[in-house]
């Protein structure tokens, strides 16, 4: 037992050393969906205030390209929310394509709403697709601080959550709340909101997924329905507006006009609730 722990222990250190120089992609996190565990801590954080499902799981983060700004291109693999699963079936994994535009050492820089495409396979990131999220996000041209959105890179204290475990509690359950007083389930349906990102001025956006669940599993996949939420925090609930998701695929499109009508004031800060809106918009 002994040579055979030897042996295995040889192997694993042979492993990681031919890994390490050979370049292959080992995954961050593997298993069931939890935070991040990574260490591109910047380019998740942009994927999972951005990306509706992303803060299930990130499993790899790789870099595709850079361009003569620093811009970075990079693809995140993730685990498939319920959001999805009329668009690309219940099993299948998500790959997304995303821009950043700059980061530091605390902060990340991207273009809210324009710097994300999604899909079940990498493969159908056409090079039509390419160019458009290139063009949407000023690929090769200096850099423009005032059309970026700025969020202070997650952080260990979080646990790789981009909200504290108080956080999500309080505000899923005030969403829960204002949105069954709009919208009607059957008693078989389970209402599950999900905080994916907040303003400056106090509003909050979820994606809320309306689903039928027997002996712990989803019913049927193609049933499940899902909403656009954006509470005002402000108004403790008072102010609510509830959209039906209709094209999963391209629901950054959706989601943008949604906030664009709203009022949505967009983030030049970290995504903490209890953190005060600074003086400067870069400060």
């Amino acid at each position: 037992m002994k040579k055979i722990n030897k042996k295995l222990s040889i192997a694993l250190i042979v492993f990681l050393v031919i890994s390490s120089f050979s370049g292959c992609s080992i995954m961050y996190n593997m298993g069931t969906p939890g935070p991040y565990r990574g260490n591109e801590t910047a380019l998740f954080t942009i994927a999972t205030f951005s990306i509706p499902g992303c803060d299930q799981i990130g499993t790899r983060i790789e870099i595709v390209e850079e361009d003569s700004q620093g811009r970075l291109l990079y693809k995140i693999w993730t685990g498939n929310s319920p959001l999805y699963y009329s668009y690309l079936g219940e099993q299948s994994p998500l790959v997304a394509f995303v821009i950043c535009q700059h980061y530091d050492d605390d902060k990340v820089y991207y273009y809210e709403d324009d710097c994300w495409v999604i899909y079940s396979n990498a493969e159908s990131f056409s090079i039509t697709d390419e160019k458009q999220l290139k063009d949407r996000n000023d690929w090769d041209l200096p850099l423009n601080y005032d059309k970026m959105t700025v969020k202070t890179i997650i952080s260990e204290d979080k646990q790789g959550y981009k909200y504290t475990a108080n956080e999500r509690e309080i505000e899923q359950g005030k969403a829960k709340d204002e949105f069954l007083k709009q919208i009607s389930v059957d008693g078989e349906e389970y209402v599950f909101p999900i905080i994916l990102d907040n303003d400056d001025e106090g509003r909050m956006l979820f994606i809320v997924l309306v689903e039928q669940f027997k002996n712990g599993e989803v019913v049927d996949a193609s049933s499940v329905r899902s909403y656009l939420e954006i509470i005002d925090t402000k108004e403790h609930g008072k102010k609510v507006v509830i959209e039906k998701i209709e094209d999963p695929a391209h629901i950054w499109i959706q989601m943008k006009d949604f906030k664009k009508h709203n009022g949505w004031g967009g983030c030049q800060r970290d995504g903490s609730l209890d953190i005060p809106v600074p003086e400067g918009r870069f400060s």
